[in-house]
């Protein structure tokens, strides 16, 4: 039982360096920004992306594929607490990118104002103003 743990956790990890390029690298870029007013999140991103999917807490794999409209093994259940970041990058229909993480260890979050199981943003349409807070930065979308 152990093993098998420890199998899945290796495939899962797998999955999503393959499928996500260097989080580490784009993340560092998002707990390291300045506080300004305004910055496109396409700035801080090293790939190419047409939407952000901002997923809700508890918003099981089938329903994330059906809000992107992609069937993907490399979407997983985000059946985790409130503090969870899940950010699915979506480009000519494919997954290039996921953002996945707590957002105390991250050091980040997003303030996208209310919605309910997903908020989704163009490429265009990508600013936020970044407040830090504790040691922590805030995105907040502006909205147009």
């Amino acid at each position: 039982m152990k093993k098998l743990l420890v199998i899945t956790l290796c495939i899962i990890t797998l999955v999503f360096s393959a499928c996500s390029g260097n989080n580490e690298k784009f993340e560092a870029k998002l707990s390291e920004q300045k506080e300004v007013s305004k910055v496109k999140l396409t700035e801080l991103t090293d790939f190419k992306w047409d939407y952000a999917y901002f997923i809700s807490p508890y918003v099981s794999k089938e329903e994330i594929e059906k809000i992107i409209s992609i069937k993907s093994d490399e979407i997983q259940d985000n059946n985790n607490d409130d503090s969870t970041i899940y950010v699915v990058f979506v480009e000519k229909n494919k997954v290039v990118y996921q953002l996945f993480g707590d957002a105390q260890n991250l050091g980040f979050s997003f303030d996208l104002g209310k919605y309910k199981k997903f908020k989704r943003i163009t490429c265009d349409n990508c600013n936020f103003s970044v407040q830090n807070k504790d040691g922590e930065n805030i995105y907040k979308l502006i909205e147009k």
